[in-house]
């Protein structure tokens, strides 16, 4: 049988170009995808505050709507880890909202207290109630009672009432997975709000699924049953890196 050290292709240059473009968009990509540093199987259990992208929210062929929480991010990081997972996403919440909803934050202080908690709203303070409501980062006092009733005191409001209910667990906010002017506006101030409390953040946009078509397929602005579950893998991937760059942070990981 022959052998050979090289072998060479011959394509004219158009195809060339297109190879090249491939390739170099591929090598960028698994920078991303390849290098899963840590996963949350260093938590006994994790839970997701948000709106209709945490609890999943899905409209069906015949008009209805349902919470598909078994196929939300939350749940598919929880099922691939194999640990507990809650979802106290509120559908068309703000954070004024999930303040005051049954199913929002009274449901998260009557529930167990989990390891590490997700953080996603925005999308619908931005959208409903815009930047007027946004407020500033003196709106968050030591006293959380006394917050002001604005974007940054309300998210502020539910972050102490998280670490009040569960003062070791572990948090890491996530920016509103939307591109706009307004969107990053709120954004800027999830980031102010995080570096107040001295937690975490992740950008969505870091990771390429949020570019793709199966994410941006959406009906009537919502990603499908597989677009929640393609933002669980992101989402698995991001809080990888997340850890990994903050490992301080993360250093004990049980509540228990």
């Amino acid at each position: 049988m022959n052998s050979f050290e090289k072998i060479a292709f011959s394509l004219d240059i158009s195809e060339a170009e297109l190879y090249t473009e491939v390739i170099t968009e591929l090598n960028s990509n698994f920078n991303l995808i390849d290098k899963l540093f840590c996963t949350v199987n260093c938590f006994n259990s994790i839970g997701a505050i948000g709106d209709s992208y945490t609890a999943a929210s899905v409209k069906h062929s015949d008009g209805t709507w349902t919470d598909q929480t078994n196929q939300s991010y939350i749940a598919t990081i929880g099922k691939r880890a194999g640990i507990e997972w809650s979802n106290y996403g509120v559908g068309g919440a703000t954070t004024r909202d999930y303040l005051t909803n049954t199913n929002g934050m009274s449901k998260v202080l009557s529930s167990n207290a989990n390891d590490f908690y997700f953080l996603a709203l925005g999308i619908n303070d931005s959208e409903k109630l815009g930047v007027s409501y946004l407020g500033s980062i003196s709106d968050i006092k030591e006293d959380y009672t006394q917050n002001s009733d604005s974007f940054y005191g309300n998210y502020g409001k539910i972050i102490s009432q998280v670490l009040e209910h569960s003062p070791k667990a572990k948090l890491c906010m996530i920016l509103i997975p939307l591109k706009g002017e307004v969107k990053t506006t709120f954004n800027n101030a999830i980031i102010e709000i995080a570096n107040h409390f001295g937690i975490p953040y992740i950008n969505p946009f870091d990771d390429m699924f949020f570019n793709s078509s199966l994410y941006n397929t959406k009906i009537d602005g919502h990603p499908t049953c597989t677009g929640y579950v393609g933002m669980g893998l992101a989402y698995e991937r991001l809080l990888s890196k997340c850890i990994s760059d903050n490992v301080s942070y993360f250093l004990y990981s049980n509540v228990g």
